[in-house]
């Protein structure tokens, strides 16, 4: 009976100072979560903000192209006022010369003015949709470079954080470990 009275004090003994250790334990893992839980929701936020703003990019290029688009129908349908004009003066210049009259000359001459007229904007309006096409092209191509780039450095950037987690778990799993052992020392000393 002596025994069993001084066996139920090591009992005893042994809760407390399993305790701490179990406590030094949580402590450590809650530690780890929530350090990842911050990083990982700081990542996101980051992450977040360069898509917002490469969606934003992406808008004002969709908004480009279909000015351009605009710009293109415009032109496509002066192309058939163009047929015309040409129909009519190949037309007025079929007639017999003597059936010509200073009235249909001042005309055909108008509408060699205004042929000229319409020749010249639909070559400006074609050289500037070109233009703005190349400008597209090389913005597209910038967009692009960008993006790859952003990507590259994030995908870096976010597995260089997971390295750095993977090691700072590793300290605190060692931590914990050399403190598990001295506690298990100094129970056995105790004991």
């Amino acid at each position: 009976m002596g025994n069993e009275n001084h066996s139920t004090p090591n009992n005893a003994d042994n809760q407390p100072q399993q305790i701490p250790h179990n406590n030094s334990l949580v402590i450590g893992a809650m530690s780890s979560v929530i350090l990842i839980v911050i990083v990982a929701g700081f990542t996101s936020l980051l992450n977040n903000k360069k898509i917002s703003a490469l969606e934003i990019r992406s808008s004002q290029l969709e908004a480009s192209l279909q000015v351009l688009q605009k710009e293109t129908a415009t032109s496509m349908t002066t192309q058939p006022v163009f047929e015309a004009l040409k129909e009519e003066k190949a037309a007025s210049i079929k007639q017999p010369e003597n059936a010509l009259n200073d009235k249909a000359g001042l005309k055909i001459e108008a509408l060699d003015a205004q042929l000229q007229t319409l020749k010249q904007a639909v070559t400006v309006a074609q050289n500037r949709q070109d233009e703005q096409l190349k400008a597209l092209a090389v913005q597209v191509t910038q967009l692009e470079t960008t993006l790859k780039a952003d990507l590259k450095v994030l995908a870096q950037e976010q597995n260089d954080k997971l390295n750095g987690l993977e090691a700072q778990l590793q300290t605190v799993k060692a931590e914990n470990t050399v403190a598990l052992n001295q506690q298990g020392e100094q129970f056995k000393a105790l004991s």
